[in-house]
């Protein structure tokens, strides 16, 4: 999935040997999804599905990945669009996954933006319906909804206390008094971080950033995170951090957040009783500054440099 997954467990009371077995589980159910999710590979569930978009296809998804397919769709919607799973066609062009990657020109993109329509997949009992140019990419959500399943095999297992860690997408399980520090990394400074904030709770925690996958060229930075109104990177934020009751859900908002940018996203934060969130933007003085969410305020602390937005 383009990252690493780590398992750390404090279940101090639980034996050793259960714990691993745990792991053991959860890793496996991880490589089983990334194997089936993978969009550069043709043997692949979704690589399949692309293969021939000339045409429409309907075919039977095996399990989990229906319940991954209606998560998509459902924070497509609630975000309005801004989570897209249907850019793969668009992002192709980019070119991320190359050394260099390349910035196509506006006519490819207009092309291929005719191609992405999330609202025109279907799901009917696990079967996913596209219509003829659609192809899906999975990866916005895959990694929080790879912790998600991991989280419910551990928990299955009889583990209570537990972190799992995909490439910075938290999946917290807490049931201890003790509360969690997260750290919050400096999306213009290596190896320092924006601030700190506890927990002391279950959630699913996701970042989504402009430094995670990029190229400069003329002085710009080209990211991964696309808007799909334009099929160009989105400009209004440089990291978004949501707080959710799952790490799925944390990590497609984190995205759409993201892409709205410092305005919409906050209002879209506010809007929504059950999430937390942070945004880290460019100031009017070119300087990093944040948005915070009222949740999130009495227990941050910030480490570096930087206002905090009103």
């Amino acid at each position: 999935m383009g990252t690493y997954f780590s398992i750390t467990s404090y279940d101090n009371t639980i034996d050793k040997a259960i714990i691993e077995q745990a792991m053991d589980s959860a890793f496996a159910l991880i490589s089983n999804l990334e194997s089936q999710l993978n969009p550069y590979e043709s043997y692949s569930v979704i690589g399949q599905l692309n293969l021939n978009p000339e045409r429409e296809r309907r075919q039977s998804l095996p399990a989990p990945l229906p319940a991954l397919l209606q998560e998509a769709l459902t924070i497509a919607e609630k975000s309005n669009g801004h989570f897209d799973f249907t850019l793969w066609p668009v992002f192709r062009l980019w070119e991320f996954d190359e050394n260099a990657g390349r910035i196509p020109t506006d006519d490819e993109i207009q092309q291929e933006l005719g191609r992405v329509s999330w609202n025109q997949v279907t799901l009917e009992n696990s079967h996913i319906n596209l219509p003829a140019g659609v192809e899906i990419d999975l990866g916005g959500i895959s990694k929080g909804f790879a912790v998600d399943e991991a989280r419910r095999k551990m928990l299955a297992m009889g583990l209570k206390d537990f972190i799992i860690d995909a490439g910075g997408n938290l999946g917290i399980e807490w049931q201890k008094q003790q509360p969690i520090q997260i750290l919050i990394r400096h999306p213009r400074k290596d190896g320092e971080y924006t601030g700190t904030f506890s927990i002391a709770h279950s959630c699913g925690i996701s970042t989504s950033g402009d430094y995670h996958f990029y190229f400069v060229k003329d002085g710009i930075r080209y990211h991964h995170l696309l808007d799909p109104a334009s099929g160009y990177p989105a400009r209004g934020a440089i990291s978004a951090t949501i707080l959710a009751s799952t790490s799925t859900e944390a990590d497609g908002l984190s995205t759409a957040v993201f892409v709205m940018g410092k305005d919409e996203g906050r209002q879209f934060i506010e809007q929504n009783e059950n999430l937390e969130g942070l945004i880290v933007f460019q100031s009017e003085a070119d300087t990093t500054a944040l948005y915070i969410s009222a949740g999130l305020q009495s227990q941050f602390e910030g480490s570096t440099g930087g206002s905090i937005a009103p």
